[in-house]
């Protein structure tokens, strides 16, 4: 049986639950999360995705990230991604903002409700083998300038989350 995510309506009310392949193709909103990692030299963890991915395949990409399921909230649903994805466990993670995006790719549509966390983490992290296929720490101006120079291998949700991410962070 397939996972069920959370879908809202337009104004980011719960009605019901979808795949999230439904989602994409009916374009029906639904939430996501995403988790910024840094270390305490302020350095950003990106990921590369798996070449097996459904979507992005071989790009780099937010440190963790995946849909709201059915019957969670966004927090425990960015806690349970930072597990899978990075093995790691915490509960310190900061709401930096919320906001939405529509755009197409193909046939399938992504109406989303963002939610972005950050954490500070030094220990260990233990990548998720079936989907990432490696990962790094790096230097958060070198990342956007990289960005810049290379935009073709990094996702549009990366690119779009750390905007989102450096236009409400605290200073």
């Amino acid at each position: 049986m397939k996972k069920l995510i959370t879908i809202v309506d337009k104004n980011n009310n719960v009605t019901g639950s979808a795949t999230h392949q439904n989602a994409q193709r009916e374009g029906l909103w639904h939430r996501i999360v995403v988790v910024h990692v840094f270390n305490s030299h302020k350095e950003i963890f990106i990921q590369k995705r798996s070449p097996r991915a459904d979507s992005s395949p071989n790009m780099w990409d937010h440190s963790a990230a995946g849909h709201v399921d059915t019957g969670e909230i966004p927090i425990n649903s960015a806690k349970r991604e930072l597990k899978e994805e990075l093995g790691i466990s915490s509960s310190k993670l900061s709401l930096i903002t919320t906001y939405k995006t529509q755009r197409k790719s193909g046939n399938r549509k992504f109406n989303r409700y963002w939610y972005v966390y950050q954490i500070t983490y030094d220990g260990k992290i233990n990548l998720q083998e079936s989907e990432l296929a490696e990962g790094k720490f790096v230097d958060i101006n070198w990342l956007k300038k990289d960005m810049e120079q290379n935009p073709r291998i990094y996702t549009d949700g990366i690119k779009i989350s750390l905007q989102a991410y450096l236009d409400n962070r605290s200073s």
